[in-house]
């Protein structure tokens, strides 16, 4: 996105909540929303302009909530990428979740990945409550290299397959999540 385009929205939220948008202010908004889509960005700024409720502008966390989720839409989505991990790849090899490397440190956190992959029925929901929240805690402190699981053990020398999983399946379910919610 391009200060042109990000200055057109502004000057929409600033007519509709009779605020004047000072360049201190479109910079500090282009800096926090350069890196996404223009066309991403528009749609953010009609939901937040339909379900805004105060004659303030809104805040940038206000509009990123509806570019990427909240914290609990994200941690919800990276359960079910583990998920699908955990099927795909099974209990004997190894999973590097490139789209989001905290999931990885979550399943560390729980025992590894032969724990993860050997998580009883009944104890599902207990452990994803426990990821849910394991994963807004890495979320915070921005872990951004993913570990793989797994790893070697020593057993008969066997290295576990890497399989690489990505969340593009998940990014659509996301968005359902959030136009459900929005």
């Amino acid at each position: 996105m391009n200060k042109n385009d990000l200055l057109d929205v502004m000057n929409v939220f600033g007519e509709l909540y009779d605020k004047k948008i000072s360049t201190g202010i479109l910079e500090i908004y282009y800096e926090i929303f350069k890196e996404y889509d223009i066309k991403q960005f528009k749609n953010a700024a009609y939901k937040v302009i339909k379900t805004h409720q105060y004659n303030t502008l809104p805040k940038p966390a206000h509009i990123i909530e509806y570019l990427e989720g909240t914290k609990d839409d994200k941690a919800l989505v990276a359960w079910m990428t583990a998920i699908k991990g955990r099927d795909i790849v099974g209990y004997y090899d190894s999973p590097i979740f490139v789209d989001d490397p905290i999931i990885s440190h979550c399943i560390n956190q729980l025992g590894g990945w032969k724990k993860f992959c050997s998580i009883l029925e009944k104890d599902i929901p207990f452990i994803e409550k426990r990821f849910t929240e394991i994963y807004k805690i890495f979320e915070k402190r921005e872990i951004n290299e993913p570990i793989e699981l797994n790893k070697k053990e020593g057993l008969y020398d066997h290295s576990p397959k890497v399989t690489k999983i990505k969340n593009e399946e998940n990014s659509k379910l996301e968005q359902k999540l959030l136009d459900n919610e929005k």
